[in-house]
């Protein structure tokens, strides 16, 4: 494949990303590992009170395009072909980088800035890594410098295993239209909760500001289905607070209520059976239901979903279509089918 030819692929798929795709420049890693520019305009806000600050493992310039407007931000990578493209794409958007530097980001000295954001590498050898302790520069690495520099932002994994978070650091959560995106770490001097999630690009966000009581009770009319974000920062019982629902297990992150909620943290569905889980029951239901098509979620059960869709087909001859819930509810396999 000639290199005009990827390039035109990997701008076609930008489109997703960036705004400008058609007029920014691409390898395919690069592009995998950048941010959204929905996301990277969103990070940059707590920025703000920076004047000059420091890109580092700049990439092909996902974070460099909202980072460079409107203050000295230094473009670091070690890559000169992503280092140049970050200059082209930032210039896309009318965002100039004071600098850029080629350069291993740990042997930078880091005197000169008031605040640095980390994207590490997530690839070695074409290969995806996939615990940021193994990233380059590594988790701890990255958490060292604060004896340099104590504003610092750091793009994870959302799968971190949240026990390794240094005391005083907040963990955000962030979600593009559903999908849980990345995570990011703030130092103590960046920090405003202990775990945040939010939720582009409405720019929702909830944060654990105080420890809220967890209530559980049976389900309801309406069962809720928070927002991947929300359950990965442990958030559930501070949104059933909040909008004042409840939890049907405390080890589910469904909430319930006798009343429709609308909320951007979740997802209502009005609940038309409830009941342990058993074939030829959800069959009769479906039935019932003059279901013609079914979407199955799962959590916290061990049915194959791709096996249940098949013995499912056959029922299936009705005209409206409905959510299928798979769950475990007080220890016994549970069911709900929702409009």
């Amino acid at each position: 494949m000639s290199a005009a030819v990827e390039l035109l692929l990997l701008r076609h798929r930008a489109r997703d990303k960036f705004s400008r795709a058609d007029s920014m420049f691409f390898t395919r890693i690069g592009l995998e590992q950048s941010s959204s520019e929905v996301v990277s305009r969103y990070r940059a806000q707590r920025y703000k009170p920076f004047e000059n600050v420091a890109d580092l493992c700049t990439g092909i310039g996902g974070d460099l395009i909202a980072l460079a407007e409107g203050r000295s931000c230094t473009a670091v990578d070690i890559d000169p072909v992503h280092l140049k493209m970050a200059e082209v794409n930032a210039n896309v958007y009318e965002a100039r980088p004071s600098d850029t530097v080629l350069a291993d980001v740990k042997d930078l000295a880091f005197e000169d800035f008031e605040a640095v954001f980390i994207d590490p590498s997530r690839r070695s050898q074409d290969k995806r890594i996939l615990d940021p302790r193994f990233g380059e520069p590594p988790l701890d690495w990255c958490l060292s410098i604060s004896s340099r520099i104590k504003n610092i932002g750091i793009k994870t994994s959302p799968g971190l295993d949240k026990a390794i978070i240094p005391e005083g650091w907040e963990i955000e959560f962030i979600s593009l239209r559903g999908d849980l995106k990345e995570a990011v770490l703030w130092s103590p001097s960046m920090s405003t909760a202990k775990r945040r999630a939010t939720l582009l690009p409405g720019e929702y966000t909830l944060a654990a500001l105080s420890v809220a009581p967890v209530v559980v009770d049976n389900p309801g009319r309406y069962i809720l289905d928070p927002d991947p974000a929300v359950t990965r920062a442990g958030l559930v019982s501070n949104l059933a607070q909040e909008i004042d629902a409840w939890m049907i297990d405390e080890n589910l992150a469904f909430l319930s209520s006798n009343r429709y909620l609308a909320t951007p943290f979740a997802k209502t569905w009005e609940v038309l059976y409830s009941g342990r889980w058993g074939l030829r029951h959800l069959k009769q239901a479906l039935i019932d239901l003059d279901a013609g098509s079914v979407d199955i979620r799962k959590r916290r059960s061990p049915i194959d979903v791709e096996q249940l869709r098949r013995k499912l087909d056959p029922v299936l001859k009705g005209t409206s279509r409905y959510m299928v819930f798979l769950t475990e509810l007080s220890g016994n396999p549970w069911m709900f089918i929702c409009s």
